[in-house]
């Protein structure tokens, strides 16, 4: 889920967006992994007709989770990354717009998770995401 408030003039816009990723979970032999992730991001774009541009700039959190395992931890490491978006935006009516957005973003701080000396799961270098929005304009 992702909300975003932002300000725009003429062809150029920022935006500040949070985004709170529910748990995704990896089952093991005995017991199970789970990440999440709440971030914030700061979204400066460019503007031409309906197609938008944008830098990403992302800050925040990324919780991990062990359950049912002989030595269950949760531990919360810092998330920071940078991205690009490609955005298209047309008005529904009045000043009711709709957007669609595809971003990828590479995280500056690699987390690594491990059961008993095994890798889980790493930070993968690129990640990419795809949103639809529904907004209002308040001009």
């Amino acid at each position: 889920m992702a909300v975003r408030v932002g300000a725009r003039r003429a062809d150029l816009s920022i935006d500040l967006e949070g985004r709170a990723d529910l748990p995704a979970t990896v089952p093991l032999q005995v017991g199970e992994v789970s990440t999440s992730l709440l971030v914030a991001s700061l979204v400066p774009c460019v503007h031409w007709r309906i197609v938008a541009g944008c830098g990403l700039v992302t800050g925040g959190a990324l919780r991990a989770a062990g359950h049912g395992l002989v030595d269950s931890r949760q531990v919360v490491d810092p998330y920071f990354a940078l991205g690009a978006r490609i955005a298209l935006e047309t008005r529904v009516a009045g000043k009711l717009y709709m957007t669609a957005h595809g971003d990828a973003s590479a995280p500056l701080i690699t987390t690594e998770l491990r059961v008993g000396g095994e890798e889980l799961w790493t930070t993968p270098p690129v990640s990419f995401l795809v949103g639809l929005g529904l907004g209002i304009a308040f001009q």
